[in-house]
Parts: structure tokens; C-alpha cells; sequence
């Protein structure tokens, strides 16, 4: 069920006496307790996976490998149900894991926790031969999917200094080469799209694809990049056009997709999981025709334009005010009505992008995660802000 060879240290071997008289063997089980009782790192891990949407997972996989950064020596095993069978590709793209364990598609249970409860009263102890093979039937930690899926853009440590996917690099030289098949040179630089019809035709508050047509031209002909869509092939199409690529025509194509959020200069995206995969990656994201955005973008320097929202009253909130009164990830009184974003607004948020990473001229190439540092990791209880460090655009 695993395809990774790596394997979990042993235990600490026993202190050496207690064969001496009583005084010696007092003195060996004082020193014994006091070890047993000092704070120690944790040196297995697992971690548990669970969550419908890609955004969700993926999410789920950046705030557990910022919290696995604490603990660089300890051996982790991710467990996940396969399906979608997107998963295992997402997996593999997470350096932090050492292992891992699918459970099939049509499994009723993925890892019931009754396993790993250690009392002397516990119902059930784990009956798995592959945990006791890998000497996994004590953990020292599982992180549960309640604990990973969280409002990422107000977790302190995660926006300063996020951990990072990365393409695995025994697949890296063959995706590269079906990047440049489908017209993508290294040497010049592209920005990823994701956009989805949200609205009814002719409801002129509800975003379109149409509304990102001036933003591919800005990007092609005024900024001389390419465009790559993203997304699924039940998706509105774009009118075809030179420069941009569409990736989302394909049922096939997630692999690709993945590789080239991970290369984009920087990535406009909608209220959706695509979005969530590039600034995984480390990308600069723009969150457009939003109305959240907290379990989307975090890092400093994503920007998030979020829908306008028209107040009963007739006022008119833009993305700072509706922030501001916590109509942003709140609930808006009833009968808020939520506009499209204006397409010059689009533009604007590329431009700035544009210029915000002026020193990626080609594809992005890999970068090594930030030092850690303790004052900046995740830890739990987890320490929360009040103002995220994304850029509210208006």
C-alpha cells in the first residue's frame, strides 16, 4: 500500500544497570522516571487525511507539514482514503511525509482512532499487521482532519513562513517535457487562470468566464506571458485566443495542472481549490470574484478581491469593508446581493501581481522552504491573528 522504502527509527534503547543492590536499583528508576517524564520530541507521526475537495486537501496538507517542520527527526506516515484518485499525485507532492497507506475507494473506514488507544480499558487494539510492521501501533502524535482544515490566513506561522509542496523529483524531468509539448517554454514566463461561469446568462452580477478575457489579453499581448486555464472539463469554455492554454478541456490533465501552478509566475484564480494548489506551491495568488477567502489565500502578498456585496440598504461594500464588519467569511445581513467583479478590477489585480514578481522571467523555479523558525511555526493550541497578512484589494 505504500511506495516510499523509508522506515520509522527504533525505539530508544533502555538505560543500561538495575542489576546492583537496592540503593543502585532505586537510583536506576529515578533516573529512568526522570527521562520517561522530560519533555521529548515526538518520533511517529501520523497524519490522517480526509476532506471532499481538493482545496480542503490540499490545505490540509500545507498546515500539516508546517506543523511537521518542528519535528525534522520524527518519521511520518499520511493515511487517506483514495478517492478521487487525484489524491495520491497531491501526496506525493509533500516532502514531509516518509509513508503512506490507502485505504480503497469503497473501504467503510480509513483508521478508526479505537486502534491507537494506549489505556489498559481500550476496546480495541489495533489488528493491522502493516502498523505493527512499521511499528506504528503507538504513536506518538495523529493529526486528525478536524485538526489540519482551518481558516489558514489567520493561523500565526503559516503565512510568514508556510511549508511547501513540491513536484516529486522523479517525475519532474518527464512533467517538464509534457509542459513544453503543449507550447510552454521554459524561458518565458505564464500565469495560471482559474475561472468558472457562476452565474445565470444575462444576470450581470454573477461572474463569467467572459469577464477574464480582458485579463488574458493583458497578460498575452500587453505583457508578452501566456496564460494556462486550470479547472474541470464540465467548466465554461474560453473563446479560443493565442498564448492561452486551457487545460481544463481535459478529464486527464491534473498532473499537468498541478505542475504548472507550481511553475506560474503567479495565478488569478476564483472562490475554488485550484487557487488553493498554487499558493501551496508558493505561489502569489489572486483571489477574484471571492466571497471568502481565508481557507484560500495567507501568505504575504496574495491579494483577494473579493464579490461587492449590496446591503439591503443600498450600500455598497468592497472587499475592505466587508472585512472590516465581518461580511468576509461571515454572514452578511439577509438579502446582501453579490456583484461580479468589474474586469478592469481583474486586470489591475494582474498588474500588480505582475510587477509585485518582476524577477521570474521563465518558469518559477523550486525554492527551499524558509529556515524554521520556532517563533514562526505552527503549534497547537493554534496561536491566531486578527488581521491576515493577505492584501485586501480595493
Amino acid at each position: 500500500m505504500s511506495d516510499r522504502n523509508d522506515t520509522p527509527p527504533d525505539d530508544d534503547a533502555p538505560l543500561e544497570g538495575g542489576d546492583g543492590d537496592l540503593e543502585e536499583s532505586i537510583a536506576f528508576l529515578k533516573a529512568y522516571a526522570r527521562r520517561k517524564m522530560e519533555p521529548s520530541p515526538p518520533k511517529r507521526i501520523i497524519v490522517y487525511l480526509e476532506s471532499a475537495g481538493l482545496g480542503g486537501f490540499v490545505l490540509q496538507n500545507v498546515v500539516a507539514s508546517s506543523l511537521l517542520r518542528r519535528f525534522p527527526s520524527a518519521y511520518v506516515l499520511v493515511t487517506y482514503r483514495d478517492q478521487p484518485n487525484w489524491r495520491g499525485f497531491i501526496t506525493d507532492c509533500n516532502p514531509h511525509f516518509h509513508s503512506e497507506m490507502r485505504a480503497a475507494p469503497d473501504s467503510d473506514v480509513v483508521m478508526p482512532v479505537d486502534w491507537f488507544d494506549l489505556g489498559l480499558a481500550a476496546p480495541v487494539k489495533c489488528p493491522e499487521p502493516e502498523w505493527e510492521e512499521r511499528e506504528l501501533k503507538s504513536p506518538d502524535i495523529i493529526l486528525m482532519p478536524t485538526m489540519l482544515e482551518i481558516d489558514a490566513a489567520r493561523l500565526i506561522g503559516l503565512g510568514e513562513a508556510p511549508a511547501r509542496l513540491r513536484l516529486p523529483p522523479s517525475q519532474v524531468e518527464a512533467i517538464h517535457g509534457l509542459l513544453r509539448r503543449i507550447g510552454l517554454d521554459p524561458e518565458r514566463w505564464f500565469a495560471t487562470l482559474h475561472v468558472r461561469d457562476g452565474g445565470e446568462a444575462g444576470d450581470p452580477r454573477r461572474a463569467s468566464v467572459e469577464d477574464y478575457i480582458p485579463l488574458n489579453r493583458h497578460i498575452v499581448e500587453e505583457k508578452g506571458g501566456q496564460v494556462v486555464r486550470l479547472g474541470l472539463p464540465d467548466e465554461a469554455p474560453l473563446p479560443p485566443m493565442p498564448g492561452v492554454i486551457d487545460l481544463s478541456r481535459s478529464a486527464e490533465s491534473f498532473i499537468l495542472q498541478v505542475a504548472a501552478a507550481s511553475l506560474s509566475r503567479y495565478m488569478i484564480g476564483t472562490d475554488a481549490g485550484p487557487i488553493v494548489l498554487a499558493g501551496a506551491f508558493g505561489v502569489p495568488c489572486g483571489l477574484t470574484n471571492a466571497a471568502t477567502f481565508s481557507r484560500r489565500v495567507w501568505k504575504k502578498g496574495d491579494v483577494v478581491l473579493a464579490k461587492p456585496q449590496v446591503l439591503p440598504s443600498g450600500e455598497r461594500l468592497g472587499t475592505r469593508e466587508a472585512f472590516d464588519r465581518g461580511f468576509l467569511d461571515g454572514d452578511p445581513p439577509e438579502g446582501t446581493v453579490f456583484e461580479a467583479n468589474d474586469p478592469g478590477d481583474l486586470v489591475a489585480v494582474a498588474e500588480h501581481l505582475h510587477e509585485a514578481t518582476e524577477d521570474c522571467t521563465g518558469w518559477r523555479p523550486v525554492e527551499e522552504e524558509p529556515p524554521v523558525d520556532p517563533e514562526m511555526t505552527l503549534t497547537i493550541p493554534y496561536p491566531m491573528r486578527d488581521g491576515p497578512l493577505v492584501t485586501f484589494w480595493e
